[in-house]
């Protein structure tokens, strides 16, 4: 269980602090420098992978624009 918290000021969270938060919990974290490095890397790992997307809906809509 990995709760993260923002104050109003900080409304975001930098890719290497979660990172660092999450890896005191899970062992099997992996990273990727695009969204399309990820998909990659998911797809051809887990063949009926879920993810799960955190922000926009822009961001959502990228994501399955590039996961046809």
């Amino acid at each position: 269980y990995l709760k993260l918290l923002h104050t109003k000021l900080e409304i975001s969270i930098s890719s290497s602090k979660l990172y660092s938060e999450l890896e005191k919990y899970y062992k099997n974290i992996n990273t990727a420098e695009s969204i399309q490095e990820a998909l990659d890397a998911m797809n051809s790992r887990y063949e009926d992978a879920r993810i799960l997307i955190c922000g926009s809906l822009y961001l959502a809509g990228k994501v399955l624009e590039l996961n046809e």
